[in-house]
């Protein structure tokens, strides 16, 4: 307990403004979440549509094996129905942020959310 006696009232301030300025920079990055703007769907590797998440609309696009029918609403993009087997691409439920993504790997079909800028995650040679 002898630390105790060696910190200062000026070191108890620097260590309230540290945590005060991680804390509000903490709470900064965890609401700065970018929006996504766009539903692209492509198939085959191939964009077919590219929806407004503003606008809600449901769309069928025709996949390798069938059907898959998207909606878009409350700026969030879902799979509702597909003729795959597992249907693993209805389970995954709404995408909204950039970069997310539903895949239906059996209908090829890809539903990816777009914003108005693309962040690099990592950059190689």
């Amino acid at each position: 307990m002898k630390w105790i006696n060696i910190i200062t009232i000026g070191d108890m301030i620097l260590i309230c403004l540290i945590i005060m300025t991680t804390v509000i920079i903490s709470i900064g990055l965890i609401n700065h979440k970018d929006q996504g703007k766009f539903a692209e769907i492509e198939v085959d590797g191939v964009v077919m549509h590219r929806l407004n998440l503003k606008d809600s609309t449901t769309i069928s696009v025709q996949g390798l094996i069938g059907q898959t029918i998207v909606q878009i609403a409350q700026n969030e993009a879902r799979v509702i129905s597909s003729c795959c087997p597992t249907e693993f691409c209805v389970k995954s439920g709404s995408i909204q942020n950039p970069g997310q993504m539903i895949v239906c790997v059996p209908n090829r079909v890809v539903v990816r959310i777009d914003g108005d800028h693309h962040q690099l995650d990592v950059i190689t040679e």
